[in-house]
C-alpha cells in the first residue's frame, strides 16, 4: 500500500489504536463544531484558487514575489498578467494582519501535554499565537473512541507526537501556526486519496497553502486565535488518522477512507474532492469531457496571415479535463467543465495568435476578450507526444510557456 508522506513520515499506529475499528473512527468523525473560520469558506471558493494558481507561475516568472501574489484577488492577477506588472490595483493592504484578534484565555486539558508558545511570524491573517495546550484534539479523540479511556490517551500520545513532528518543521518552513496550512494539508491527504496511484507531494500543499493565503487575504483578522487553533487542530487530527490509517488499509478500508475523506471535506471545507487533483503543483479542476465536435478541413492560411501547424490539428485534452481543438481552417476552441471559448488562430516561431476570442457564444454569458498570445510547444515522454501550452486564460493577452500544462491527443 502507498505511502502518505508530506512534511513528515506516518510512523507505524501503535498496536491498540490500529486494532480500532474503521467504525468506531467513521462514526465519531461527524460531528461538527460552530468556529466563525469556517463562515469564510465556499464552494466558490476553491474554483478561484484553481484559477489563480494557473496563473501564478507566470507572475513569478516576470519577477513577482510570492507574498505579492498572495495579496492579489484572482482579478488583480489577471490584470497584473495582463499588464506585465506586479502591483495590480490597489493590494497593498490586502493581505495586513492587524489588531481585532481577541485572545482566548488557554483552557488546559489534563490529557494533554504542554507545548512551547511560539507566536507566528508569519504577516498572514490566518497564522495564530498558540495557547501552549491542545484544544481541540483530545475531544475528537474523545469522540471518536468515547468509552475507552486507556485508548483515548494512545491515540491522544501518537497524535500528539505526529503533530508536534510536523509543527517543529513548518515552523522552520514558514508555514507555521496557520490554519491555512491546516486546510491545505487535509485537503491533499483528502485529494490524493481519491487519486491513489499518485503521492502526496510538499509542493502541492505548499502552493495550496500559499494560494488559501492570499484567497483569505485579511478576512482572519478578526477572528480569535483559538478559533484559528480549534480548527488548525481539527483538520491536522482528520489528515493524520486518515493518512495513517490508508497506509495499512486494505481495499475495503481505502474505500471507506476515500468516502470519508470526501465527506469531511465537503463539511468543513466546502471542497468536492472528487473535481479536483494536483497537477504539476496546481490544483486543477477534473471532470467529464465534454461532447465535442471532430476537427475537419484542409491546412490552409488564415485570412489573418500568419500559418497554421499542422501537428496541431486536432482535439487535445490536459489531466484537467481541459480539451483545445484546433482546425485546419484556423478556427479553434477551449473547453472546460464550466465554459467553452472559441476564435481564430495562427502561429508563428513558437507563440500562438489567438483572435476574435468570444467566451460562450451565443448564450447569456457571451463575451468578447482581447487578441493574446500564448507560447506552446511539442514534446514527447513516456506517454506519447503533448502539447505544452495553458489553459485558456481569460483576458490575458500574454501567456508564457511557464504556465503550460500537457495536453494529450
Amino acid at each position: 500500500m502507498k505511502k502518505f508522506t508530506i512534511v513528515f513520515t506516518f510512523g507505524l499506529i501503535l498496536t491498540a489504536v490500529a486494532a480500532d475499528t474503521n467504525a468506531q473512527f467513521i462514526g465519531g468523525m461527524g460531528s461538527t463544531w460552530n468556529n466563525p473560520v469556517s463562515a469564510q469558506i465556499s464552494s466558490s471558493l476553491w474554483n478561484s484558487i484553481n484559477q489563480k494558481m494557473a496563473i501564478a507561475p507566470s507572475l513569478r516568472k516576470m519577477g513577482c514575489t510570492q507574498a505579492q501574489i498572495n495579496k492579489m484577488t484572482l482579478s488583480q492577477a489577471q490584470n497584473a498578467l495582463a499588464k506585465k506588472t506586479c502591483t495590480a490595483g490597489s493590494v497593498s493592504a490586502q493581505n495586513a494582519q492587524t489588531g481585532g484578534r481577541t485572545a482566548s484565555p488557554p483552557t488546559t486539558i489534563s490529557t494533554t501535554p504542554a507545548r512551547t508558545t511560539t507566536p507566528s511570524t508569519s504577516e498572514y491573517s490566518t497564522t495564530f499565537r498558540p495557547t501552549g495546550t491542545r484544544i481541540a484534539m483530545p475531544q475528537l479523540v474523545a469522540q471518536i473512541t468515547p468509552n475507552d479511556r486507556a485508548l483515548q490517551q494512545r491515540q491522544i500520545d501518537f497524535l500528539e507526537a505526529e503533530i508536534s513532528k510536523y509543527e517543529n518543521q513548518q515552523r522552520e518552513r514558514g508555514y507555521g501556526d496557520d490554519a491555512a496550512a491546516a486546510m491545505a494539508f487535509f485537503a491533499s491527504v483528502a485529494i490524493n486519496l481519491q487519486d491513489t496511484n499518485k503521492p502526496i507531494n510538499q509542493k502541492d500543499v505548499d502552493s495550496l497553502t500559499d494560494a488559501l493565503r492570499g484567497e483569505f487575504g485579511n478576512k482572519f483578522a478578526d477572528i480569535s486565535d483559538r478559533h484559528k487553533q480549534e480548527i488548525y487542530e481539527n483538520l491536522l487530527t482528520f489528515g493524520m488518522f486518515i493518512a495513517a490509517r490508508a497506509e495499512n488499509a486494505d481495499a475495503k478500508g481505502q474505500n471507506d477512507l476515500k468516502e470519508l475523506s470526501a465527506s469531511l471535506c465537503d463539511q468543513y471545507l466546502k471542497l468536492d474532492v472528487t473535481k479536483y487533483r494536483f497537477d504539476e503543483n496546481r490544483l486543477v479542476e477534473i471532470g467529464s469531457t465534454p461532447n465535442v465536435p471532430e476537427p475537419s478541413g484542409n491546412v490552409t492560411s488564415p485570412s489573418s496571415g500568419g500559418k497554421i501547424d499542422s501537428k496541431l490539428i486536432g482535439s487535445w485534452q490536459a489531466s484537467s479535463a481541459e480539451i483545445y481543438i484546433f482546425h485546419a481552417d484556423g478556427r479553434f476552441k477551449h473547453f472546460s467543465t464550466q465554459s467553452q471559448t472559441e476564435g481564430t488562430f495562427n502561429v508563428s516561431g513558437g507563440k500562438m495568435y489567438f483572435r476574435n476570442i468570444v467566451y460562450e457564444k451565443g448564450k447569456a454569458g457571451e463575451k468578447r476578450y482581447p487578441d493574446a498570445v500564448y507560447e506552446y510547444e511539442f514534446g514527447k515522454d513516456g506517454q506519447g507526444e503533448y502539447l505544452e501550452i495553458a489553459n485558456f486564460l481569460y483576458g490575458v493577452t500574454y501567456v508564457d510557456i511557464k504556465s503550460a500544462y500537457k495536453f494529450r491527443r
